[in-house]
């Protein structure tokens, strides 16, 4: 799995802390997601092929930090059938639990091994990829979420992401 390291992302992270909340998630369409620092990891070219972004944070008594995951429904072919799926690249961030300030660091996945990585996207074999994450977008519901409510592909990769932020900057 690919990792990229991300600095100069605390500005970006703690406006979307704010914005999400404590054990939340928010699902933004591409035009409201604020991108603002994290263009680095996630450029226009991108966010262009992408449906919506899903942000959610949850705390971890155990570890006394709390993580904010970023997941961004990109639309992708795979298999010989060139069958159309959202495909999920996250970026985590460890935050402190009593401040809600992100660590200098977070890390962004891409092509990681989760469960629910990738879904299918039925219903769209006639438009090209393009002209999917067109239609798909007009479908956007937007707005916040008990992080319970999340999609089970935010779940295991705020799961996965933390395990991997944990084995790689602790």
């Amino acid at each position: 799995m690919p990792l990229k390291f991300v600095t100069g992302h605390q500005e970006a992270v703690t406006n979307l802390y704010t914005d999400v909340g404590m054990d939340a998630v928010v699902c933004y369409d591409i035009p409201h997601f604020p991108t603002g620092s994290l263009a680095g990891f996630y450029p226009a070219e991108y966010l262009a092929k992408c449906v919506s972004v899903i942000v959610a944070i949850s705390g971890d008594a155990h570890n006394e930090r709390d993580w904010l995951v970023i997941c961004p429904y990109r639309v992708d072919q795979t298999g010989a059938q060139r069958d159309k799926v959202y495909d999920v690249d996250p970026f985590v961030v460890t935050l402190d639990s009593d401040t809600g300030l992100p660590a200098a660091t977070g890390i962004v996945a891409y092509h990681a091994k989760f469960e629910n990585r990738t879904s299918p996207v039925s219903g769209y074999q006639h438009l090209t990829k393009e002209g999917t994450v067109a239609a798909l977008r007009q479908q956007v519901v937007t707005g916040s979420k008990p992080l319970a409510a999340a999609p089970a592909s935010v779940l295991n990769a705020l799961q996965h992401m933390s395990r991997v932020f944990v084995d790689k900057l602790s």
